[in-house]
């Protein structure tokens, strides 16, 4: 994005004050709402279901690199159709795929199992903050990156190293490890409970809004 490492909730937007306002509310809403969802701490809750596809201020981490290296070998095409965004994934057709290395100074763990405090960023282990029902931020060995700002609008400053690999090779590392593969790294709702919560209770809205905040994503082959 422009030499720039920004979170979905502010790709594409200028007035940051406004849509965090207006994200802010919404995320209030969504919590409130719902039993289930009030049951979670706010600073679990926004980076679980961004792991599914709301957009929010966090930015996708992983601490292992042959799921870093199957997400920099694979690129996402995502189309909005009423109150659902659907996600399709498919083999890099570039040269090379990059692998993004990024800092943390959040090293203290708080009272919150999963979730470290520092002065500048907010990390977040899904595995460890996430029942293990919700299966997806397992199977990534997920976590979520937040800075401590008021609009965290670009994390490039966080960045630390890029490695360079060339597709072909990269795939030739992959070759047909099945703890790699789609299907594994996202697991169908029929396998992730989690998953299967969220697309029967996470409100549902018009396309304009969806494609303003997300939605809980429908993955497609």
């Amino acid at each position: 994005y422009d030499g720039k490492m920004i979170p979905s909730l502010y790709r594409g937007k200028t007035k940051l004050d406004s849509i965090t306002m207006k994200y802010n509310k919404r995320i209030k809403n969504v919590i409130s709402s719902n039993k289930l969802f009030n049951s979670y701490d706010r600073s679990v809750f926004e980076p679980l279901v961004q792991h599914y596809g709301v957009k929010t201020p966090y930015i996708d981490l992983v601490d292992n690199v042959w799921v870093a290296l199957w997400f920099a070998l694979h690129q996402a095409k995502v189309v909005a159709i009423n109150s659902h965004e659907y996600v399709y994934y498919y083999d890099s057709k570039e040269e090379y795929s990059y692998i993004v290395l990024m800092i943390s100074d959040a090293l203290q763990e708080t009272s919150k199992s999963g979730i470290y405090h520092g002065k500048n960023t907010t990390l977040v282990d899904l595995r460890k903050a996430t029942p293990s029902f919700f299966l997806r931020p397992h199977a990534q060995h997920a976590y979520m990156l937040r800075k401590n700002d008021q609009y965290p609008g670009d994390y490039s400053d966080l960045i630390v190293g890029i490695a360079k690999i060339p597709t072909r090779l990269g795939l030739k590392w992959l070759g047909q490890n099945e703890f790699l593969t789609l299907n594994s790294l996202f697991p169908a709702a029929y396998f992730d409970s989690g998953y299967k919560m969220l697309l029967k209770t996470y409100p549902e809205n018009e396309q304009h809004t969806v494609n303003e905040f997300g939605s809980i994503q429908i993955l497609t082959d």
